[in-house]
């Protein structure tokens, strides 16, 4: 389960490296960008998505990291243990412990799936918030 956290963290670092790097790239000129609004007029919806697959990609692994960490942080499950009775007549009392980070990850479908609604709303707020910053790549 750890190579899946690496993966992941390796992914979301290069995305954000990416998007700041892009960013620091100097803006077009007014021509160059009179021409592309001239294009983006007669491109089709169909084609407007198309042209943003690594965006939508990035949304969809993003929703799912922003649910888990919600999860995680927000909304904690709970183990409980019952131990059973010593043979003295004797008990002890309630055990309980929090779930692992791994078991949120297993369990992504599972449990509390309407924080999904919660984390498309979080990241569509941002996206409107940084719309001029994002470009169809």
């Amino acid at each position: 389960m750890r190579i899946e956290l690496i993966l992941l963290g390796v992914i979301a670092i290069v995305l954000i490296v990416d998007f700041i790097l892009r960013g620091i790239k100097k803006k077009d000129t007014t021509e160059k960008g009179l021409e592309k609004f001239e294009e983006s007029i007669k491109q089709s919806k169909f084609n407007y998505i198309l042209s943003r697959k690594r965006n939508i990609v990035s949304l969809i692994i993003l929703v799912h990291l922003l649910k888990v960490l919600i999860h995680y942080f927000v909304y904690p499950r709970r183990r409980y243990y019952k131990f059973k009775r010593f043979i003295d007549g004797s008990t002890t009392n309630d055990l309980d412990k929090y779930f692992s980070f791994s078991w949120y990850i297993e369990n992504i479908y599972f449990e509390e799936v309407w924080l999904f609604i919660t984390s498309f709303i979080i990241l569509g707020v941002l996206v409107w918030l940084f719309n001029d910053k994002i470009k169809a790549r």
